[in-house]
């Protein structure tokens, strides 16, 4: 099936390409994408509602005043990514096993989101509300938290995280030996 059209309902979309396609001002409800490339993609004021992306590239995809509500992406590939340029009235998106590398998040209110076993490397987080996130299991390694809210957030199992705890908050956030003892390096603490 290919996106020709302009709305789009429970409809299931496998291994189309759309590289660089003009993809704006589309809307997509419970719709499933499995395998599909958007490499460079133009998704400018398209809607997304309670939709899964399965196996997709995403990388490179441009996301002005794009809407994600109840979106779900699984083992996909998200580099390069701007998501401070979505609409942010009703975001929701949840990650898991993705790809999520210089992938921009600066000041987005991202509330219990889900980065699950997930490469979140050379990310931006800072100034980011990510009250009661779960990034259980992911690679951290370069994503930049600064000024963030990391309050209940779960860092369980996650690794090469760099997080000031004297920058951020984390009250009550969920660590892990023995990665969390990174959390004192700032500190300059010696522990043999």
């Amino acid at each position: 099936m290919e996106l020709d059209g302009q709305f789009y309902e429970e409809q299931f979309f496998a291994d189309i390409d759309c590289r660089s396609r003009d993809l704006r001002g589309r809307e997509f409800v419970s719709c499933v994408f499995k395998n599909c490339d958007f490499t460079g993609a133009d998704f400018g004021a398209s809607s997304f509602a309670d939709c899964s992306f399965n196996g997709c590239n995403l990388s490179g995809t441009k996301m002005a005043g794009t809407r994600f509500r109840g979106a779900a992406f699984s083992d996909c590939k998200l580099m390069g990514v701007d998501f401070t340029r979505v609409n942010i009235l009703l975001l929701s998106m949840a990650f898991s096993g993705c790809k999520l590398e210089f992938c921009n998040f600066t000041s987005l209110a991202l509330q219990r989101t889900g980065f699950i076993s997930c490469g979140v490397r050379e990310s931006d987080f800072s100034g980011a509300d990510l009250e009661g996130a779960v990034f259980s299991g992911s690679d951290l390694k370069g994503s930049i938290f600064n000024n963030s809210n990391l309050r209940k957030a779960d860092f369980s199992n996650a690794l090469n995280y760099n997080i000031d705890v004297s920058k951020n908050k984390v009250r009550k956030a969920v660590f892990t030996l023995p990665e969390a003892m990174s959390l004192l390096e700032p500190f300059g603490v010696d522990i043999r």
